[in-house]
Parts: C-alpha cells; sequence; structure tokens
C-alpha cells in the first residue's frame, strides 16, 4: 500500500511552516511504532504477497483499491474511494483536533 502523505495539521499550518529539516521522532514513538508493527506483521505480509500475486494495470486497481478502504476503514479513518478513478483517501481525525491524510 502507498502511502502518500502523512499531514500532522491543517494545510494552513503546514503552509505557515518553515522549511527545514525534519524534526526529529521521538525514541519512544518509534518503539510504540515498530511494537505496532511487529504486532501487525502477519497480516501485512499477508497483503503484501496479495496484491504482489493479483496485479493490476494503472488506473485499473479497483481490486486493490477495495483493500486499501477496507484497511483504512478498519483502522477508524474516513474513507473516499473513486478519487481519480481508482484513489483512496483515509482520513483519521484525533482526540487533538488535528487531521492524518492517507491516500
Amino acid at each position: 500500500m502507498a502511502v502518500a502523505a502523512v499531514v500532522p495539521c491543517s494545510l494552513a499550518t503546514l503552509a505557515q511552516t518553515p522549511p527545514g529539516p525534519p524534526l526529529p521522532i521521538p525514541a519512544a514513538l518509534v518503539t510504540k511504532v515498530n511494537a505496532a508493527v511487529d504486532a501487525d506483521t502477519a497480516r501485512l505480509t499477508a497483503n503484501f504477497k496479495d496484491l504482489h500475486q493479483h496485479p493490476e494495470i494503472a488506473f485499473t486497481e479497483s481490486r486493490t483499491a477495495a483493500i486499501v478502504a477496507k484497511d483504512l476503514r478498519s483502522l477508524g479513518f474516513a474513507v473516499t474511494e473513486g478519487v481519480g478513478k481508482t484513489g483512496v483517501v483515509g482520513v483519521l481525525r484525533s482526540e487533538l483536533r488535528s487531521t492524518r491524510l492517507l491516500s
């Protein structure tokens, strides 16, 4: 699954952010993310193998899009399908009122 963007704030805030090196990621967060990925390795590997065993030509990826949409919904994302024909956008609103965007 390709992740086009992860936006931790509004676009207006992002536009006001000066360019420069990315902020460091706290070690505790890296550890937490690594543990979550490790716990989900079997499912992620199965998805990887399945998607590669069923390749689709550009702009006909309806099966892949359906799988991505289903996974995003299961994670609590609001999903919009059919973006640019077969694109999928997932939006996750956090308790901190910021928005996460996966497409």
